[in-house]
């Protein structure tokens, strides 16, 4: 498993490559010649106008006219070759998945397809889908063994921006074009790196975003952690505060049932003990003491009455009775306390 997915990062990486060449080869695009190895080294331009020459002197090559150096420093130079040159042989198919270890495969056949060792050849690899099988690649290499085209080599590779060997007289089969490095390959080097580097970096930020977050995701979970602890403790202390106050607060409410009455109670008792002929017009409750003002025929039997019924004490008037406008009642008003439960059972 590990295998395969560094195969495919490599893939992807290669694919990312050739596709960031393309574009920058589109964008700046450069003059193109081709060196006619099958005519005397004549060098052509795109357009097939011959504009100078390749001269053996000495056994080195040297340009004609001079100044074309100049042309082909920043140029894309392809160095056509007759087919007798180029080997081409077929090699068994391989799975898609093993792609990436298809230069090797090759490598290793070269010296079993040819006269030649693989690092004394120049080569290209050609694939296609089988058609039998989509799963699978037909293998195809090209073979110019570098002692042909040595020379050649020797003299253009400073010069050009970008070395290919190529066949045009081959007809009815796909080209061959193989690049001799010159600035092509550093530069692919150059775009695999950058590629690289446009991929990690992403990945590192992301990587390091997603720590981030885990720094403080775990950072606010240990907080909540501590604040769980906190409410724990302080529910527990609040518990026994509850459970300790709890009998206390229960003596307290007995005692006060004990030693005071209810008001319903007094109610009860007020109007069992007031007489029919007295009618209440106010009554209020005051902490211990009863207020109440009212009516009666008969207000001075009020206070002696309300004694006797043992549910009131200290019952006194609090101002002077008044004589109603129809002389025959008078207006009272009355303060008392009243007895408490305990006292009122004895």
């Amino acid at each position: 498993m590990p295998d395969r997915v560094t195969a495919a990062f490599q893939w992807f990486i290669d694919g990312l490559t050739d596709a960031g060449l393309s574009i920058v080869g589109y964008v700046r695009s450069r003059q193109v010649f081709r060196v006619v190895a099958a005519n005397g080294n004549a060098i052509m331009t795109a357009d097939g106008q011959r504009c100078g020459t390749l001269v053996d002197s000495d056994a080195i090559l040297r340009l004609e006219p001079p100044g074309l150096a100049e042309h082909l420093k920043s140029a894309v130079v392809m160095i056509d070759l007759p087919a007798r040159w180029v080997w081409r042989r077929d090699l068994q198919q391989i799975g898609k998945d093993n792609v990436s270890y298809l230069d090797a495969f090759v490598a290793h056949h070269i010296e079993r397809i040819s006269p030649w060792r693989a690092d004394h050849v120049y080569y290209q690899i050609m694939t296609q889908p089988a058609s039998e099988d989509a799963a699978r690649l037909n293998v195809e290499v090209g073979i110019v063994a570098k002692s042909l085209v040595e020379p050649l080599v020797t003299a253009l590779k400073p010069l050009a921006a970008e070395l290919y060997l190529t066949s045009s007289d081959m007809t009815g089969v796909q080209p061959v074009t193989i690049s001799v490095g010159s600035s092509s390959t550093s530069k692919r080097l150059w775009m695999r790196r950058l590629t690289i580097a446009a991929v990690a970096v992403p990945g590192v930020a992301i990587g390091v975003w997603i720590a981030g977050v885990q720094w403080v995701q775990s950072d606010a979970d240990e907080a909540l952690r501590d604040l769980d602890r906190q409410i724990a403790a302080k529910r527990s202390t609040v518990n026994n505060t509850r459970t300790s106050a709890a009998p206390a607060a229960a003596d307290t409410l007995r005692t006060r049932r004990a030693t005071q009455p209810y008001v319903v109670n007094m109610l009860e008792a007020l109007s069992l003990a007031l007489p029919d002929h007295a009618h209440l017009l106010d009554l209020r409750f005051e902490k211990d003491a009863i207020r109440m003002s009212g009516i009666s025929s008969q207000a001075s039997d009020l206070v002696s009455t309300l004694e006797r019924s043992g549910h009131f004490l200290d019952v006194r008037y609090t101002a002077a009775t008044t004589r109603m406008d129809d002389s025959r009642a008078d207006r009272f008003y009355l303060e008392m306390r009243s007895v408490s439960p305990s006292r009122s059972q004895q």
